[in-house]
């Protein structure tokens, strides 16, 4: 069964375009395509529907394939880009590979032009689930820091030594310092030394013991000294080490 293909043809020959269509039904495809041969006719096309990929002739008079790829790269758009060419020195060829063209190839040889489009149509995939990928992890990061940020407990992060990685703003009104003025600093930095040794004593105990652990810390806040449980757990790197509390 023919596999769908949206293909716009950035070319200024009716008969080297039906030469590529050719070769592409061939090679398994059913193509949908639209040729244009200028900036403002390639504009429309691209505004107009989504593509899989775009093939432009390297040498059309006014709007070659290096305009062409410039434009696409303008508008945002991450597509397959390949060219085709009756001739093309070394030189150009890695001139526009330079610029940002997936391919070239030579039209009297299109032996490589379905092995190339299938190659390209499986890293433009793997791009856009990047990209899909970490715009999740971005999102996911926000709705954390909000967490974090909004949350009525103390919450912080420190590593191994016990300097702070991290400290949600609850923390920084325990301390009455701000939040970017205690990380880098251990508790000996911050606290008076009686609650900064109990406090290092009791990482060190999750440290050693490798689970999370409770106990009841007491800190001094305007004056005031405030107990509290406090819930302190190891994380781990993907080697199982423990690199933070």
């Amino acid at each position: 069964m023919s596999r769908p293909l949206r293909i716009l043809i950035v070319e200024d020959s009716e008969d080297d375009t039906q030469l590529l269509l050719h070769q592409l039904r061939r090679g398994g495809y059913d193509p949908m395509h639209e040729r244009v041969d200028s900036a403002a006719t390639m504009e429309q096309a691209l505004a107009r529907q989504q593509w899989d990929l775009v093939i432009a002739d390297y040498g059309i008079p006014n709007f070659n394939s290096m305009a062409a790829l410039a434009l696409l790269k303008e508008r945002g758009h991450d597509l397959p880009f390949i060219i085709v060419s009756g001739t093309i020195t070394e030189e150009t060829a890695v001139a526009t590979m330079k610029a940002g063209a997936h391919d070239y190839l030579l039209k009297g040889n299109l032996k490589r032009l379905i092995p190339a489009i299938e190659r390209e149509l499986r890293e433009a995939k793997s791009r856009r689930e990047r990209r899909r990928a970490e715009e999740a992890l971005r999102e996911s990061e926000k709705r954390l820091q909000a967490i974090l940020d909004n949350s009525p407990a103390i919450i912080f992060l420190k590593d191994t030594e016990g300097r702070y990685l991290y400290v949600n703003p609850q923390f920084g009104k325990l301390a009455s310092l701000a939040p970017e003025q205690i990380l880098g600093k251990t508790d000996d930095e911050i606290f008076p030394p009686e609650q900064a040794a109990a406090f290092r004593a009791n990482d060190l105990k999750v440290l050693q013991a490798g689970v999370a652990l409770e106990f009841e810390e007491v800190a001094r806040h305007q004056d005031e000294l405030h107990t509290s449980i406090v819930s302190k757990f190891p994380l781990r790197n993907t080697e199982g080490k423990v690199y933070a509390i």
